[in-house]
């Protein structure tokens, strides 16, 4: 394997251009074992099972529902969700869900596809990256890491547009990262590509992110004014408009100016500066869900990001202009991360998965931690993160009893499981903590890696199911029956788009009793009937009128039938 010392980079000074490092070396035999094992291992953590239950509502169908309506109608400039104009996002993801409906047909495998291979290429090339800088050993260990992140392993099995722009931007930020350290133009070329495939999966972010972190990086580095020349970024922006423009053009023109104002001003300006569909958080929001998100590795962050910043021996305004190789690759990750935290903290709309195309960066950071142990292993640099984490679970573990009665709505059967996770954790923990003190430190992360990815796929595996029957339970059946008969369907006070997406026609969303009585009443012709869907503590609104009756309730939900009387 190799070692930090046995990497052949150029130093990269501030008072000069990088130079080229040497020349690059196909990958060799040990590489290709390697990434084809770790891609493997991705591949069947994201991609087992993925189809085995519905799409979680709002989320899943947001995306999903339009793709099906895309291939239903034909039309693949403008979006639409239940048969109505959606302008909130662009269309790259919902032309890849379209197009995986036409090979695996329209269910639920097919819409989460692209998310899935997009992360199981994100791990590979995150392992690509961190063994040309750092290790192989750092590489495997960093890579995999990404795999059991909850929030990573989470997203890359659902079917919305975070994990492929994660790919996007996280590999463009990568691909300008080793352009300027190699003085290789080819990845530039490779980065403004990424970054416009980026742009039409959700829009100017795509674009702004990254010029943030590649302007704090340089700023750091003393060396701004030469990156700036050497990543042509009029030519790049040329490339990316030569990939996006197009198609906005062609839909404002279409819309009548409609998505420029719903999407560039509303998506966009005023998702960021204030909240738009209930989605708020306080200032600690995203730090609490990027370290909650990547545990259980983000307990190497703090140690991390400190020894990335605080280099003993070196002047304040001149610390950052003469790097070694680790140093430099761990300055550039850790401006990655944060100054994304720091964009999405700034944002006042805030969801969880807002983070992610940091957590690449995340996973170059630990890596760079787990080389130093590895390197020059000093027990105190792993002894402290695993007795933090084997308290943290056993804390948890003690804590869960009581945490089930004070947590509203819990699933039946969920703590059992949750229970049986922090125990493994726990006895894990003692395992890993033993080999520490035997200082035996590639054992006690070769098992921490293993086990973690173990019992993570095991327990996610059947907490799944009871969530997703929780949360969505009797909808797909309910819509598809209501769909296959022909009749109008209603929806009340119910928030589901995936409900379309299972009836393959419009639902009509009734608001409130008084707005469906009136649409039923207007819509609905002499002599004929309507399914609604609603939830089973509203059946008592239509039950004590006459012509409904209730077909069947199930979970949270309820299927009524309603028939008009003659008169």
């Amino acid at each position: 394997m190799t070692t930090l010392s046995e990497n052949k980079h150029t130093h990269i000074s501030s008072d000069s251009e990088p130079q080229k490092d040497s020349a690059f070396n196909p990958l060799d035999l040990n590489c290709l074992a390697w990434l084809a094992i770790i891609s493997i291992i991705a591949g069947l953590i994201f991609f087992t099972g993925l189809g085995g239950f519905p799409l979680f509502n709002p989320d899943e169908a947001l995306y999903a529902e339009p793709a099906r309506e895309m291939l239903e109608t034909g039309n693949w400039m403008t979006t639409y969700l239940n048969y109505a104009v959606r302008f909130t996002k662009p269309p790259l993801c919902i032309w890849m869900m379209a197009i995986s409906y036409q090979i695996f047909g329209v269910n639920e495998f097919a819409a989460r596809f692209f998310g899935a291979a997009c992360a199981t290429i994100i791990v590979a090339i995150t392992y690509l990256y961190i063994r040309k800088f750092v290790s192989n050993r750092a590489a495997v260990c960093g890579a995999l890491s990404l795999v059991v992140a909850p929030l990573f392993f989470g997203t890359a099995r659902e079917a919305i547009t975070d994990m492929p722009l994660t790919l996007f931007i996280a590999g463009a930020l990568m691909a300008f990262h080793r352009a300027f350290t190699a003085q290789r133009w080819s990845f530039c070329l490779l980065a403004y590509v990424l970054l416009g495939l980026a742009v039409m999966t959700k829009g100017p972010v795509a674009i702004v992110l990254p010029a943030l972190v590649l302007f704090a990086y340089h700023f750091l580095r003393g060396n701004l004014i030469s990156a700036l020349k050497f990543y042509k970024p009029w030519f790049g922006a040329a490339i990316v408009a030569a990939i996006s423009l197009p198609w906005f053009i062609g839909e404002i023109a279409i819309t009548k100016g409609a998505y420029f104002r719903e999407f560039i001003l509303r998506e966009n300006l005023q998702r960021f500066t204030g909240v738009v569909d209930q989605h708020k958080g306080g200032p600690l929001y995203h730090v609490v869900a990027m370290f909650g998100g990547y545990l259980p590795w983000s307990v190497f962050l703090p140690q991390a990001l400190v020894g990335a910043f605080i280099l003993p021996g070196k002047k304040l305004l001149s610390r950052y202009r003469e790097l070694t190789p680790s140093q430099d690759v761990a300055l550039f990750a850790s401006c990655f991360a944060l100054i994304t935290l720091a964009f999405f903290t700034a944002s006042v709309s805030k969801l969880l998965p807002y983070t992610l195309p940091a957590f690449p960066a995340l996973a170059i950071l630990i890596a760079l931690e787990l080389e130093k142990i590895f390197s020059g292993f000093s027990i105190k640099r792993l002894l402290v993160p695993c007795a933090v984490l084997g308290i943290a679970y056993g804390a948890c573990g003690l804590a869960a009893p009581h945490l089930a009665h004070a947590i509203r709505h819990l699933p039946n059967g969920i703590m059992p499981i949750a229970g049986g996770y922090l125990s493994f954790q726990s006895l894990l923990m003692v395992l890993v903590l033993a080999l520490v003190v035997l200082r035996r430190s590639q054992a006690a992360i070769t098992v921490f890696t293993i086990g973690t990815i173990l019992s993570s796929s095991y327990f996610a595996s059947k907490a799944l199911p009871i969530v997703s029957q929780e949360f969505e339970g009797p909808i797909p059946a309910f819509s598809t029956f209501a769909g296959a008969s022909g009749e109008a369907m209603f929806v009340y006070k119910v928030r589901k788009p995936s409900i379309p997406f299972y009836a393959h026609r419009a639902t009509v969303l009734s608001p409130n009793q008084e707005f469906l009585t009136t649409t039923v009443e207007e819509e609905v012709p002499r002599h004929a009937s309507a399914y609604i869907i609603a939830k089973k503590k509203d059946s008592g609104v239509f039950l004590n009128q006459p012509g409904y009756k209730l077909v069947k309730q199930e979970g949270q939900y309820c299927l009524l039938h309603w028939r008009k009387s003659s008169q």
